[in-house]
């Protein structure tokens, strides 16, 4: 999941693999805490981002929400001036009061959910007034529900089977 958002974010145009990200000269720093990582872990991540200097932290934790450690980590790196976005979720569900994640509903958090390539909002993603921003995803087509887009967001992907296009070596 890392290596495609990344490549969404930061990949260099140019290069014949048919990739540009959406800003392909800036510099990344990515850091991996593992989807069962402490509260502890993942507030190190955030101090260490901060202290190299990161002036954007980008997250697509999935579910697990943050506790004290990470809500506090998030706050301090906001309140430096790190801009904090987090994915909001690839659910329907509202992520604001309904089922309140801690990561989104921050005010410190601009919280991202998905649009279609045709400025509507994906179906299958967050809802909630504490949604800051809608940005362009890949569910924002479907073969069963056209008209909710037309495109794929077309990104980087690990190599075999590890990548999301697994059955196509040719463009894997």
């Amino acid at each position: 999941h890392g290596t495609a958002v990344a490549g969404v974010a930061a990949a260099r145009g140019n290069n014949g693999l048919g990739v540009t990200g959406s800003c392909p000269n800036c510099q990344m720093m990515l850091l991996r805490t593992g989807y069962v990582s402490s509260d502890w872990a993942k507030s190190l991540a955030f101090g260490y981002a901060q202290q190299m200097g990161a002036r954007i932290i980008t997250n697509s934790w999935g579910g697990g929400g943050a506790t004290p450690n990470t809500v506090t980590a998030i706050n301090n790196a906001a309140a430096a001036g790190v801009v904090v976005l987090f994915a909001a979720g690839n659910t329907p569900a509202d992520v604001c009061t309904v089922t309140p994640d801690p990561r989104v509903s921050l005010p410190t958090v601009i919280a991202v959910s998905s649009s279609s390539n045709q400025d509507r909002k994906v179906i299958v993603s967050a809802i909630g007034n504490c949604i800051d921003i809608l940005a362009p995803s890949h569910r924002g087509y479907s073969a069963g529900n056209p008209s909710t887009g037309t495109l794929n967001i077309t990104t980087t992907d690990r190599t075999g089977t590890a990548g999301y296009n697994n059955t196509n070596p040719v463009t894997n």
